[in-house]
């Protein structure tokens, strides 16, 4: 700021390596993090090294900041790296690989996991897709869509990148899934029983 003459921190969020949060310019706000993309983005900065594997906590921190940031816009922006839109390493090689894997985090201790808690988690998740699925004609996008594409890259069907973009691939890769289990109609379409066979079976 002092020496660019910038009127605020380029970052609208940062998470630092003990899962802190600080608001940077904010909800709302252009940032000036990634040139030519501020007008449409919110900005997060990971205050530690990226390229090692982070703390559980920050993680779990830098998820609350994505999840606030799409409840805002309806879960219909992008999740990307700074090296998706511009030539760097940033966020570091670690950092961006759980960011293009889903932003999985396991909290506490696996032996301990609530499975039927998960489940009942999961299928509130798909509720509504009978009505309104999620598909390419529809160009759905977001957090939902992000999931079901981690969770087909983990059943064996690539979807491409794990963006949140439900293009071609997604769809080449949820109609791939319901072959491969021979009681849905494989059209593409993410609605409430692909949803459940995806997450559930």
């Amino acid at each position: 700021m002092d020496t660019r003459g910038w009127n605020a921190i380029a970052y609208n969020w940062l998470v630092d390596e003990r899962g802190v949060i600080y608001e940077g310019r904010g909800p709302g706000i252009v940032s000036g993090a990634t040139k030519h993309y501020n007008f449409k983005t919110e900005s997060i900065c990971y205050t530690g090294y990226g390229g090692k594997k982070l703390p559980e906590v920050a993680l779990i921190s830098i998820t609350e900041v994505i999840e606030d940031i799409q409840s805002r816009y309806g879960g219909r922006l992008w999740l990307k790296g700074h090296q998706d839109l511009a030539s760097t390493s940033c966020p570091g090689s670690e950092l961006y690989a759980w960011l293009k894997n889903g932003c999985v985090v396991y909290e506490g201790n696996p032996s301990g996991i609530d499975f039927e808690g998960i489940a009942r988690y999961l299928r509130d998740l798909g509720d509504g897709l009978d009505n309104i699925p999620l598909s390419r004609a529809r160009r759905s996008r977001g957090r939902l869509v992000q999931l079901a594409q981690s969770r087909l890259k983990d059943r064996g069907h690539d979807p491409g990148g794990i963006d949140g973009v439900f293009g071609p691939k997604t769809k080449r890769a949820v109609k791939g899934f319901q072959q491969s289990l021979g009681f849905l109609r494989p059209n593409g379409v993410i609605d409430g029983s692909t949803w459940d066979a995806l997450f559930l079976l």
